[in-house]
């Protein structure tokens, strides 16, 4: 396996790395996330950030320590303590897999298939070369490289932005592909546990297609009696404080019941919606509707801008 060589430790703008492989890793736990910005608030940064400055010539590439960088410039912190070695990309992405092997933050499996997946479409390493790279066996190579073409990319990007914990996701990978995007939008929605999420994979492995559509419309009436308890909102997510938090919740709702409603309008033949249906339904839509645009305005206005910034910030 590549190894660091001679590395320098020096100073750079946090705005000048490259963090073409943070896509390779899923978000932190929410209690790893907090006792990582307790010990920068307290502490500051006590280990260097890995980059490599020969994957790309003229460009740091950030290897090990993104939620690092990722919380020191949300800090303000502009610049970053790094250890910069001369890694090519296959060994960079070598590193990258053996980043915290055996601590906490060691790479899950999912993310372990994004690097052999990167390795072999990117870099044109053979499964024999990455199993030798990373000092693994050609089975454990073929294993990872299985999960990564079984899920589809949705749900992997689901994973990404933590809203599909990498748990739930090695369960949908279970589904065929095109129908694992919308069971991941209902495990999102209703913020089912990873054992809740296989319960519903085994539902809908079993199920025809209309039963399907069924059971995504209210996923927890469909599980077994003794996986039906959830949440009353969605898992917290570390990196906002409450207020996000409880925004965050509440768009985690509507996103999860404006898909139910389109679901039944598309598939749940409204054609069939009788007069008195439609006359009874006139009644309670526009003011639904109103206070619904309403609110999703002011989430547009509080938050208008913010690309644009961390774009010009980045």
């Amino acid at each position: 396996m590549a190894t660091v060589v001679e590395p320098s430790i020096r100073s750079e703008p946090i705005a000048a790395l490259d963090l073409r492989y943070q896509a390779l890793r899923v978000p932190p736990s929410p209690v790893r996330r907090v006792a990582l910005a307790t010990s920068l608030e307290r502490h500051g940064q006590q280990q260097p950030v890995l980059v490599s400055d020969a994957v790309e010539r003229g460009r740091l590439v950030l290897l090990d320590g993104f939620k690092r960088v990722e919380m020191l410039h949300a800090r303000g912190v502009e610049r970053v303590t790094a250890s910069v070695a001369a890694l090519d990309g296959p060994a960079a992405l070598a590193t990258l897999a053996a980043a915290n092997a055996g601590h906490q933050s060691a790479l899950c499996e999912l993310e372990e298939a994004w690097i052999i997946a990167t390795l072999q479409n990117e870099q044109g390493l053979s499964r024999a070369e990455i199993a030798t790279l990373l000092g693994r066996h050609p089975s454990w190579v073929c294993r990872r490289l299985s999960l990564h073409e079984k899920l589809e990319r949705a749900v992997a990007n689901d994973v990404r932005l933590g809203l599909v914990s990498v748990s739930a996701a090695r369960e949908l990978a279970r589904l065929p592909r095109g129908n694992q995007a919308a069971a991941a939008k209902a495990v999102s929605a209703f913020a089912l546990s990873w054992r809740q999420a296989s319960a519903l994979v085994s539902v809908l492995l079993g199920a025809d297609p209309e039963t399907r559509r069924e059971v995504l419309l209210d996923p927890l009436a469909h599980l077994p009696v003794k996986r039906r308890r959830t949440n009353a909102t969605p898992s917290r997510d570390a990196r906002l404080g409450r207020t996000g938090n409880e925004v965050r919740a509440a768009l985690l709702r509507v996103h999860g019941a404006a898909d139910r409603c389109d679901e039944v309008l598309r598939h749940v033949l409204a054609s069939s919606l009788g007069d008195r249906d439609r006359e009874r339904l006139a009644a309670i839509a526009p003011a639904i509707l109103e206070a619904a645009r309403a609110a999703l305005g002011r989430v547009e206005t509080a938050l208008a801008g913010a690309a644009e910034e961390a774009s010009r910030a980045w």
